[in-house]
């Protein structure tokens, strides 16, 4: 485990793929709950991604996480009239789903010790431009790193 003040943390990170928002929990009749399988396999594979990017830090300290998600383009953004750039997603799922699964990716990965460190969060979603493939872009840091930032 990583103490308190023992360094500035930064880490880019880019997850391929349709980005999936957390899935809320399930019940069985009999009273199990379960996470649904869209949910679970991304997360599993998110957090295959990261702890390769990352490693098996477990963090303990206070972080900054921000996501950007790039969903795939409808049919109907892929006319020649389109904007070939990035154009901001304003439908489901929720930013704030997105940011649950990605925490609980990188708990999952061993990269931060529980998901209530990162104490700030920020999500974007757009559509990608025309010429890239969906994915998520995670960047993590240290409140050291905006500390010797403003100095």
């Amino acid at each position: 485990m990583r103490p308190l003040g023992t360094g500035m943390i930064r880490h880019f990170v880019i997850i391929d793929g349709q980005p999936v928002a957390k899935g809320r929990a399930r019940s069985t009749r009999s009273g199990m709950h379960y996470t649904p399988a869209k949910t679970r396999n991304w997360e599993s594979m998110a957090s295959l991604v990261l702890n390769r990017a990352i490693g098996s830090q477990c963090y303990n300290v206070p972080l900054k996480m921000e996501v950007t998600a790039y969903f795939q383009r409808p049919q109907r953004l892929m006319r020649k009239s389109s904007s070939p750039n990035r154009i901001h997603h304003t439908v489901k799922p929720d930013a704030d789903n997105i940011l649950k699964a990605v925490s609980d990716a990188l708990v999952k990965a061993h990269v931060v010790t529980d998901d209530c460190i990162i104490n700030w969060q920020m999500c974007v979603k757009y559509y990608c431009a025309k010429d890239v493939a969906p994915h998520v872009a995670v960047h993590l840091s240290s409140w050291e790193d905006e500390i010797e930032r403003r100095k």
